[in-house]
């Protein structure tokens, strides 16, 4: 049913992601960024650089970190080689946020880059790299930048968010069992912070993975607890899987329940006739879809299938005048053999002879046909001659128009010439035991 996440996916995870913001690392030195090595020099530029983010003066800030700071981080001993800290991981990681801020995501995520390179163990760096990476389209990036944000925080503080962004992620970026191993781990490591967003996409990455039996138990209890047009769409979906599943009497119990519990949306009577049509139970499928055609106008191809389960249940009367006014909206062959066919069925034989020769009064392969007609109408001298003309023009429907025909010059007393067509039907494997048959029969008539 679902190969990509539902177009809400990116909806809601960019909405998740605005939430979260930039985290903004504090400009202003304190103990563990001196602690991490960073020299006076540099910690009152962050402070100056601070005072100008205060103020939304971005350009202003981002000119004096890019005027203190190195274009290119060197790899050696940083505390030797760059004693003012112009290459320190935190100016990286203030120009970064700076970006961020700016909505220049992809400066943003090459200094952001530079910085988780250098400090690996700051999560900070991590989710403002994601988010970097997410706003840029890099999704396989973003995703695996979230993750170490989770890994990387404090026992304590692992946001859950987190894995949801990483896995929405490889969504995005396709790799549908990526997803789900992330989403697992969001479920087992977070049980009761899970909210009703997550697990609908956990949902949609086990389909996109090809795991339907697995979302199951998610989609039932989707189906049971959202509300409004939201528990419609997921009982929808239940009932789709069921069905895929080739859970066929769950599907129908439940297409049934739903129909019954509210009558007045036509949506359930239309499953349910899909449901009864894939179980075989015509009679209960019509029943189904004639309700729907009550709440909701049918389609002419619903029309056709209403007529069609007419036909099929021996009903032939019903059939026919829904056949009738598609026809005139479009010239459609099977719907004139359809009609036929009802008017047959009906016993409406003149009126099939007669739509008959209006369209098909020159087609070779309706010959037969029409001789049929011919006999249902108990017309047999002219169905024996034109079962003779059949049989004398088509090979394909040679044997079975000899022996219609010597049934047809039985019925008018005909029998020598009746005798002489079952002989030549006898010829023909499919009807040689009918047509010696009925030799046998003539021949204690005489």
């Amino acid at each position: 049913m679902i190969n990509r996440p539902f177009n809400r996916l990116t909806t809601l995870a960019l909405w998740a992601l605005t939430s979260l913001g930039v985290l903004l690392w504090p400009l202003c030195a304190g103990a563990a960024e001196m602690a991490d090595g960073l020299p006076l020099p540099a910690q009152r530029v962050l402070g100056e650089v601070n005072d100008l983010m205060n103020r939304k003066a971005y350009d202003a800030a981002i000119a004096k970190l890019t005027a203190f700071g190195r274009q290119q981080q060197s790899s050696g001993d940083q505390a030797q080689a760059d004693p003012e800290g112009r290459g320190h991981p935190l100016i990286d990681l203030a120009l970064g946020n700076l970006y961020l801020l700016k909505e220049d995501y992809p400066k943003a995520k090459a200094a952001l880059q530079r910085v988780v390179a250098r400090r690996p163990q700051r999560a900070d760096a991590w989710l403002n790299l994601a988010k970097a990476c997410y706003e840029t389209r890099d999704y396989d990036r973003a995703a695996g930048a979230f993750a170490n944000a989770y890994d990387r925080s404090a026992a304590g503080e692992k946001d859950p968010r987190h894995l949801y962004f990483a896995a929405v992620s490889h969504q995005l970026g396709g790799a549908d069992a990526e997803a789900v191993a992330v989403f697992e781990q969001l479920f087992a490591a977070h049980p009761r912070q899970i909210r009703p967003q997550w697990r609908e996409n956990f949902v949609h990455a086990l389909m996109a993975a090809g795991k339907p039996r697995r979302a199951l138990p998610m989609v039932r209890q989707l189906a049971r607890n959202a509300s409004g047009e939201a528990r419609l769409k997921w009982q929808e979906m239940l009932l789709h899987l069921y069905l895929r599943l080739k859970m066929t009497p769950e599907a129908r119990a439940y297409a049934r329940q739903l129909a019954h519990e509210n009558p007045g949306e036509a949506r359930w009577w239309k499953a349910l006739t899909h449901v009864e049509l894939s179980a075989g139970r015509y009679a209960e499928a019509l029943a189904a879809l004639t309700v729907y055609g009550y709440l909701q106008p049918l389609t002419e191809t619903e029309q056709q299938l209403w007529a069609d389960l007419n036909l099929q249940l021996d009903i032939p009367g019903q059939a026919a005048p829904v056949y009738a006014r598609l026809l005139k909206k479009k010239n459609d062959p099977k719907l004139l053999e359809k009609l036929i066919s009802a008017y047959r069925q009906a016993g409406r034989y003149d009126e099939a002879l007669a739509l008959l020769d209006r369209h098909w009064a020159d087609d070779p392969a309706k010959r037969l046909l029409r001789a049929d007609l011919l006999y249902s109408a108990r017309r047999f001298a002219e169905a024996a001659e034109a079962y003779r003309q059949t049989a004398l023009k088509s090979k394909e429907a040679a044997g079975q128009a000899w022996l219609m025909a010597g049934y047809a010059a039985w019925q008018v007393n005909d029998l020598e010439t009746s005798r002489q067509a079952f002989r030549r039907a006898s010829r023909f494997p499919r009807q040689k035991k009918a047509a010696l048959s009925a030799i046998e029969q003539l021949e204690t008539v005489n």
